[in-house]
């Protein structure tokens, strides 16, 4: 994990969730406590993810986090409200396994061009972006 020295968002490229976090922190800018996310978005966005998904690098999928204790949810508020008041977020949330998979069964396994990748992120990332 990274410490809230020196990171922005402006460093990231993916400029579609920048603008997607920026427009979120304006959004609650007329709000005195300053959180930008509730515990209402935290489970809309866990309830918006797909189930029986294969877990990323920590091994945590998406029934651990529905099948928490509540409090759990409000430590995400926290976590969240965290990252969007410094600018920044963990190293580990840009961390994907890139796991190849076949296209066609029938077809030549060994030509790599009958291949796809698909990356497996950490569920919390994903909670965030979403």
């Amino acid at each position: 994990m990274i410490f809230f020295a020196s990171c922005s968002f402006d460093s990231y490229a993916d400029a579609d969730i920048v603008e997607q976090l920026s427009s979120r922190l304006n959004r609650d800018e007329d709000q005195p406590s300053g959180n930008t996310f509730d515990i209402c978005d935290i489970e809309a966005a866990i309830d918006s993810l797909k189930a029986g998904k294969a877990a990323g690098f920590n091994e945590i999928v998406r029934e651990h986090i529905v099948y928490s204790h509540p409090s759990l949810i409000v430590h995400l508020k926290l976590l969240f409200n965290i990252l969007m008041l410094h600018g920044c977020v963990p190293d580990s949330f840009g961390i994907g396994v890139v796991i190849p998979l076949v296209k066609d069964k029938s077809g030549d396994v060994s030509n790599v061009d009958n291949y796809r990748g698909i990356t497996l992120s950490p569920i919390i990332s994903k909670l965030f972006v979403v």
